[in-house]
C-alpha cells in the first residue's frame, strides 16, 4: 500500500529531526573538506509543499535565494530552489532523484578524495597565480573604458611581494587617470582601511615610468616585518579618468598573505600500493610545532587530472624534526580511471592550520613521479562513506513519498538520473 503524506507540519517536523542528526554526524568530517551540503529542513519542507494539492497545504513561505546544493559541488545545475519546486511535483521527485545519484556517486571513495574533473580542473591551479579583474564604469559593462586591476589570485608566501597594477583601458589604448586606493587587512593584527599610494615612477615594482599603468606594492623585508601583514587583505581602487566628464570606475581585489608556515616539504617522496589503494608519503621539515594539513592534485602522465587528496587527518607535531605526512588515494578511483601509471604529484600545497587563517606554504609543481603502477592493482570495491549513503536513501524516501502521493509508480522512477561530473575538487 501507499504511504500517506503526513500533514505539511508535522512531516516538516520529522524532516528538522532526521537533518539534525545526519548534520551532527557530518560535522567532524566536514571540517578539512566541503563536500555537497545536506538537505535542509526547509528544502524538504518546500518539496512537500509542492508535491501536495494546493488545496491541502499552508501558504507558502516568500520565495528563497538558497541554493539548493553547494554551487562548487555536484547539484549546482539546479539553480534557485524555489524555482525547482515550482515546476511541479514530478519535477521535484526528479530532483531527490539526482540528489541521491549524486550522493552514491561520492559514496564511493572517501571524504579525503575528490576525483578531478577530466577537463582539467584543478583545485590547487589558482593559489600561485594571479588575476586580471576588468571593471566598467556604471552601467556601461561591456563598453567603454574599463578600469584593469592585476594582481594574486589567492596567496602570496614570504618572501613573495604582493605586486598590484592598475590602469584604464579603453580598447587598445591605455588611458590617464587620476588613482585613489584604500587598503585594510583582517586578523590577526587587523588594520582598519587606509590610503596607499599607487605610483609610475618607474621604481619600487613599477616597470616603466609615465605610461599610465600605474603599482602600488607590499614587500616585508623580513619574516618579522612580515608577520604584521599576516591574513586577508583587501584593495579598493578608484580611477577617475582625465576627460572631460571625470569618470570614476571603482573596483577591488583580495588575496591572503602568510608569513613561513613553520615547516616545508623537503623534497623527498615515496608511493606504494597498500590495501588496494595508492600511498603517496611526503616528508616534512618541522621548524614550528602545530598541526599542518597537505593536499595534492594527482595527474596522469599524459596530463588528465586524476584525484584531489588530503591527508587523512591533520598532522600534529609536538617538536621540531623530520617526519612523513601520508596521503592515501582510495584505490577505486584510479581504477574506475582506467590509467595506469606512472602518476605525477602535479601539485602539493602545506598548510600550518594551528590558528586562522591558516599560514601557507608555496604550492610547489611536478614533485613526484610513482612507480609504473597499473590500474588493475587498485581496488574496485567503492568506499561505501556511510554519511553520503544515508543522505542518498534520504533523497529516495522524499522521492518516494512525494510519487506515491500521486499514486504514481516509483519502481523504476529516477533510474535515469545520472550521477553529475566531478566538480574538480573543494
Amino acid at each position: 500500500m501507499a504511504r500517506r503524506l503526513a500533514p505539511p507540519r508535522r512531516r516538516a517536523l520529522i524532516t528538522a529531526a532526521i537533518f539534525a542528526a545526519v548534520i551532527g554526524a557530518t560535522v567532524a568530517i566536514l571540517a578539512l573538506h566541503i563536500r555537497a551540503n545536506p538537505q535542509t529542513p526547509e528544502l524538504a519542507d518546500q518539496a512537500r509543499r509542492a508535491a501536495l494539492p494546493a488545496a491541502s497545504r499552508a501558504p507558502d513561505p516568500p520565495p528563497s535565494d538558497q541554493p539548493g546544493t553547494d554551487p562548487r559541488r555536484a547539484g549546482a545545475r539546479y539553480g534557485r530552489v524555489d524555482d525547482v519546486f515550482k515546476r511541479g511535483p514530478r519535477d521535484v521527485a526528479q530532483f531527490y532523484a539526482q540528489q541521491a545519484a549524486d550522493y552514491r556517486r561520492q559514496a564511493r571513495y572517501p571524504k579525503y578524495n575528490e576525483p578531478l574533473s577530466p577537463d582539467g580542473t584543478d583545485p590547487l591551479a589558482n593559489d600561485n597565480a594571479r588575476v586580471r579583474r576588468e571593471k566598467s564604469a556604471g552601467d556601461s559593462e561591456g563598453f567603454g573604458p574599463v578600469l584593469v586591476l592585476n594582481g594574486p589570485m589567492s596567496n602570496v608566501v614570504f618572501p613573495g611581494p604582493v605586486v598590484v597594477t592598475a590602469w584604464v583601458q579603453e580598447q587598445d589604448a591605455v588611458l590617464p587617470m587620476i588613482i585613489q586606493a584604500d587598503f585594510d587587512k583582517g586578523p590577526p593584527n587587523p588594520l582598519p582601511k587606509q590610503r596607499v599610494a599607487f605610483r609610475d615612477d618607474g621604481r619600487n615594482g613599477d616597470e616603466a615610468a609615465n605610461d599610465n599603468i600605474y603599482t602600488w606594492q607590499l614587500a616585508p623585508q623580513t619574516p618579522e616585518e612580515a608577520r604584521r601583514w599576516d591574513g586577508m587583505h583587501n584593495l579598493y581602487v578608484t580611477a577617475t579618468i582625465t576627460d572631460a566628464e571625470h569618470t570614476q570606475i571603482f573596483s577591488s581585489i583580495g588575496w591572503q598573505y602568510s608569513t613561513p608556515a613553520g615547516a616545508n616539504l623537503t623534497g623527498n617522496y615515496r608511493d606504494a600500493a597498500r590495501d588496494g589503494s595508492l600511498l603517496i608519503e611526503s616528508e616534512v621539515r618541522v621548524d614550528l610545532p602545530g598541526r599542518y594539513h597537505l593536499q595534492l592534485a594527482l595527474f596522469a602522465q599524459n596530463g588528465t587530472p586524476l584525484v584531489w587528496a588530503q591527508n587523512e587527518a591533520v598532522a600534529a607535531f609536538s617538536s621540531p624534526g623530520t617526519y612523513w605526512i601520508p596521503i592515501t588515494v582510495y584505490g577505486i578511483l584510479l581504477a574506475d580511471s582506467k590509467i595506469s601509471g606512472p602518476y605525477v604529484v602535479k601539485r602539493i600545497w602545506l598548510r600550518n592550520v594551528s590558528e586562522i587563517p591558516a599560514r601557507v606554504t608555496t604550492m610547489l609543481e611536478n614533485v613526484h613521479v610513482t612507480r609504473p603502477y597499473s590500474w588493475e592493482d587498485f581496488t574496485t570495491v567503492p568506499f561505501n562513506d556511510p554519511v553520503d549513503l544515508s543522505k542518498a536513501e534520504f533523497a529516495e524516501k522524499e522521492r518516494d513519498a512525494i510519487l506515491a502521493e500521486l499514486g504514481s509508480e516509483t519502481a523504476n522512477y529516477g533510474a535515469e538520473a545520472q550521477p553529475s561530473p566531478a566538480a574538480g575538487g573543494p
